[in-house]
């Protein structure tokens, strides 16, 4: 194991690129609290479906075990590669179970723009200003829960972000904990953006409450203060149509929400984020997204090991370019983890989790379409199944945060 760790920006999801004995669908982000009861349904002797329920029988997250099944590969294309940029910096990997905040690294120099640059078309300032939008650096996802559930204080947060540097954007999954007040403060205290989020499980519980969707836009509503410059971008859900839900309702969704989201001044990007093959297979997805936002993890593709997770991304983003055609694309997640079982040529460890980050920066360094890495910190508070390869926790670019704020 390395004792140095690459900070970049990018996502984490399902890969399916080729013959895929087994298929991880959902990385819902929902709370352990939250999923009360969990029923396994065999369909028949080729796959296993799990579904987790809650409490009031919503469904918050499918995952489906495939037995010796091929799942098809996204059909190629000869649409050029999008411009990605990944700034990494080297985070020392603590010596003890409670880290050391991270010191900041020297400000970077000004990125020079790209030569030959297309001037603005006459009606792009009344457009909704996308993610990647003046990005000099990238993103990164970030959860403000301890490892029993619980949600973190604002002091835990702001401990966090102290050893959160190198990233323009945090990206946050939802609004319980009243995360995106103390989220926002964190982060204008580090000069980042916010990109938000409206939880998979609460889209799905605004199938049946039309209020849900209000009641969130109020809360970035109350976060932004008149002032919306703090907000990248907002999703609504994550991963919910490859979780099983009806498109038709995701869409309708996030034209509501962009809709309450301009009453209240906000002219930014809306968008639905879900897994790449999810998107490939209903492009009204994106049609109905400001960008063409996805989850892309080559891990969950068991023929990508370590050294191809850049060429999978790559194909993936050439694919999404021509499924959204006139979108941007954006890689809401990608990464890899540091521990649990294999996936086949995708071995979970530190090392290659250094070679994934590495490989990212030297593909698609010195470019500006937006990546998101998958995350800042494990996540202990989530649950491992052997349908996540015992991973779902260790995506962490660092250690899960002590449970009480060290002193300084």
């Amino acid at each position: 194991m390395r004792n140095t760790l690459f900070s970049v920006a990018a996502v984490s999801l399902v890969g399916l690129a080729a013959s895929q004995p087994h298929v991880r669908l959902g990385h819902p982000h929902v709370r352990r609290d939250y999923a009360l009861q969990t029923d396994t349904v065999v369909k028949n002797a080729d796959s296993t479906v799990i579904v987790t329920v809650d409490q009031n029988g919503n469904v918050l997250n499918k995952e489906v075990q495939f037995l010796g099944m091929s799942a098809p590969s996204p059909a190629p294309n000869s649409f050029p590669r999008p411009p990605l940029q990944i700034i990494k910096q080297k985070v020392p990997e603590p010596a003890v179970p409670v880290p050391s905040p991270v010191a900041k690294p020297a400000p970077r120099p000004a990125q020079p723009a790209p030569p030959n640059a297309a001037s603005p078309s006459p009606g792009a300032a009344s457009r909704p200003s996308s993610l990647t939008t003046d990005a000099t650096e990238n993103g990164i996802t970030y959860n403000p829960y301890n490892a029993d559930g619980t949600c973190m204080t604002p002091e835990q947060v702001s401990q966090d972000f102290a050893r959160i540097n190198g990233y323009e954007t945090v990206r946050i999954y939802g609004t319980d904990c009243s995360q995106v007040p103390i989220i926002v403060t964190a982060a204008k205290a580090k000069n980042m953006t916010v990109f938000a989020g409206i939880s998979a499980a609460n889209l799905t519980r605004s199938f049946s409450d039309n209020q849900i969707l209000s009641q969130e836009v109020d809360q970035f509503a109350a976060a932004a203060g008149g002032d919306w410059s703090v907000f990248a971008g907002i999703s609504v859900g994550n991963e919910n149509v490859n979780q099983g839900a009806d498109v038709g309702q995701v869409t309708a969704a996030v034209d509501s929400v962009r809709s309450l989201l301009r009453g209240k001044g906000y002219n930014g990007s809306v968008v639905i984020v879900d897994t790449f093959n999810a998107i490939l297979a209903n492009p009204s997805i994106c049609e109905h997204s400001d960008d063409a936002a996805a989850n892309v993890h080559p891990f969950f593709d068991p023929n990508t090991a370590a050294t191809g997770a850049a060429d999978f991304l790559t194909t993936q983003i050439k694919n999404l370019e021509k499924a959204c055609p006139g979108k941007t694309v954006v890689v809401t997640e990608t990464g890899w983890p540091h521990q649990g079982d294999t996936n086949g040529l995708a071995v979970p460890s530190r090392e290659n989790q250094q070679i994934v980050i590495d490989s990212l920066e030297q593909t698609f360094g010195a470019n500006k379409t937006k990546i998101f890495v998958f995350s800042a910190m494990d996540t202990e508070w989530k649950q491992d199944t052997p349908a996540t390869f015992n991973a779902e926790k260790w995506w962490g670019l660092m250690p899960q945060s002590p449970q009480t704020v060290q002193a300084a």
